[in-house]
């Protein structure tokens, strides 16, 4: 399996907008016809916020591309399950 891991921490120590969401979607979103798995990398990266990462795991799940997280703190890493646990049931809702 192809992945493709993102060093978050590039964009800044605080994630906090839609904007910075769809930014980071923007920037790595044409590597994606090369990859099955996007690792995102929060190393350094102190918190999110809602509307980042919904705007990012949202952009990125509509891919269909499998998403692991790895190097959160404890604040960032809830944030990123609910995102993630949003996504899952959505698809069970359709």
């Amino acid at each position: 399996m192809k992945s493709l891991e993102i060093n978050l921490s590039r964009y800044g120590h605080n994630l906090g907008s839609r904007m910075l969401g769809k930014k980071v979607f923007s920037d790595i979103k044409h590597d994606f016809l090369l990859t099955e798995e996007l690792v995102l990398d929060f190393s350094n990266v102190d918190r999110i916020t809602l509307s980042f990462g919904t705007e990012l795991i949202d952009s990125v799940s509509s891919f269909g591309i499998s998403i692991k997280v790895k190097n959160c703190n404890s604040s960032v890493g809830k944030l990123l399950a609910f995102c993630l646990n949003n996504i899952k049931c959505r698809e069970e809702l359709v």
